[in-house]
């Protein structure tokens, strides 16, 4: 009888020390940080302006190319809301090999900035002020320099936003 309660208090032990070694491993498990840029010719944006706080959009065929931004923080797996994912759009005409927005023209362009996390000023802003340059690298890449600032909603905090970046032709699973 000696036996079998030794076998189950080793076995009992080596249950903890597994179980242990499992949850500490999910602990520092976590999904890598990602950025993405990618433009799409023949696409437009159109808005819903049926809500001014939190504007809704979406990209559908057109005639100019929309370029789109996105940004995903490292996300650990067992933590809950520590999302964090932010978009940016905006279109041109498909005309040339370079493109300016800035105060005269700026609201052509649409930019859209769209912050998804588990944080007060979390949603989607129709950026007013700001520039945008960009300039043909080749047939399949942009390069493109981004600079904006907004009122963040609910802090009322000027946050100011600056991206130089590299945009690629998309892929068939880009969207």
């Amino acid at each position: 009888m000696r036996f079998f309660i030794t076998i189950a208090i080793l076995f009992s032990f080596n249950f903890y020390a597994k179980a242990q070694e499992n949850t500490d491993s999910l602990q520092n498990a976590f999904n890598p940080e990602s950025k993405k840029a990618f433009f799409m010719p023949n696409k437009t944006i159109v808005f819903n302006t049926a809500d001014s706080i939190n504007p809704e959009f979406e990209v559908v065929n057109g005639k100019e190319l929309v370029f789109k931004y996105e940004f995903r923080s490292k996300e650990y797996l067992m933590i809950s809301d520590d999302e964090f994912v932010e978009r940016l759009f905006f279109k041109v005409l498909p005309k040339g090999n370079k493109f300016v927005y800035n105060l005269h023209n700026f609201k052509k362009s649409h930019l859209l900035y769209s912050q998804s996390c588990f944080c007060m000023d979390a949603g989607n802003y129709v950026i007013q002020k700001g520039s945008i340059v960009g300039k043909k690298v080749n047939k399949n890449t942009w390069d493109v320099q981004i600079k904006f600032s907004f009122i963040a909603r609910n802090t009322k905090n000027l946050v100011n936003k600056t991206y130089h970046l590299k945009y690629k032709i998309a892929k068939k699973d880009d969207n």
